[in-house]
Parts: structure tokens; sequence; C-alpha cells
């Protein structure tokens, strides 16, 4: 198949043809500002009008995941702690997200959060204890600012794998 290669002019032409078709499609509700049908679109979706989307992105930590929820201790006095290899994890977890982001996104919108998980041997864990971990993880990495605003999660276990590790795609929630 030959390829047709375009002059400028011509170029310049089906630009401007695209554009004035684009534009002509382009209108707001009954005469509401721009603006305003941006936040109403957003409504619908289920996204924060105030707030703008993001770009997602892909995180991975190395290593073997461990439980979040069995890692707590508690005090006489009632007062909540982790357990030593809990924080030891969760220090090394933050140092890997920190080199991946240098600047900490501190989402305040509702994400979608899909984990692909590679174990490094064949016990069976808790998967529910190893999200709390993930989820608190990016909480104290400042990934979320809170937990709560993980409104969907997609986890898939693969086969074993040599290397341990969990990869995760972090993307703005839209309802449907």
């Amino acid at each position: 198949m030959k390829i047709q290669h375009l002059t400028e002019e011509q170029f310049a032409s089906l630009t401007k043809r695209v554009r004035s078709s684009t534009d002509a499609r382009r209108t707001t509700p009954r005469g509401s500002s721009r603006e305003a049908a941006i936040q109403q679109t957003k409504s619908r979706r289920g996204e924060s009008a105030s707030s703008p989307l993001f770009a997602s992105f892909v995180i991975a930590i190395t290593g073997q995941l461990i439980s979040g929820k069995n890692r707590v201790r508690i005090r006489r006095d009632g007062h909540h702690y982790p357990e030593k290899q809990f924080i030891n994890w969760r220090a090394k977890a933050n140092l890997e997200l920190n080199e991946q982001l240098p600047k900490a996104p501190n989402i305040a919108v509702p994400i979608r959060l899909t984990c692909d998980y590679w174990p490094g041997d064949h016990r069976t864990r808790d998967v529910s204890g190893q999200l709390d971990a993930l989820f608190y993880l990016l909480v104290y990495a400042s990934v979320i600012t809170n937990d709560g605003l993980i409104y969907e999660v997609v986890w898939r276990r693969h086969a074993l794998y040599r290397f341990p590790k969990v990869v995760m795609e972090i993307e703005a929630y839209v309802a449907t």
C-alpha cells in the first residue's frame, strides 16, 4: 500500500475542516456556560465537580505482601500499634513508592484500584489483609488522602513468580 503525503496547504485545509465540524457539534446545554456543562457532566459521572481528574498511573511494590489487619497489637491502655515486621515492610514499600512518585499526588477524588499480584510461595494468604496493608500504605505515602476514596478494587492473582510483587494501577473512578 502506498502512503500519500500531504502538502502543507492540504494539511491546513483538512485540519480547518475537522475543527469547524467539531466546533459545530460542541454546544452547551440551553445557553449555560461551558464550565457549568463540564460540572454537570462530572456530577452525572459521579466525579467531584470541583476537583479535576488526574491521569491514571502505575506503581509497583516488590517483595512478599503481608497482611495489614493481623499485624496490629493492642497495649494494656488500649493503644493500637503495628508489629515491627509490618513497620519494616511499610518503610521499605514507602521508599519504593517515593522512588516511583517523586511528588506524592495526594489524591482526594474517588479512585479505582487494579492490583496484579504475583506471590513468591505456595502459601494461601488473606487477600483482604493484603488489601488492608496496601490501603494503609497508599494513605501513609500520601498517594491518596483517605482509603475510603477507593470505590472499586480489582484483584488479580497470577501464577507463582520467583520475585514476588504487586503492580497497582490507580485511575479516577467513573460511575457506570
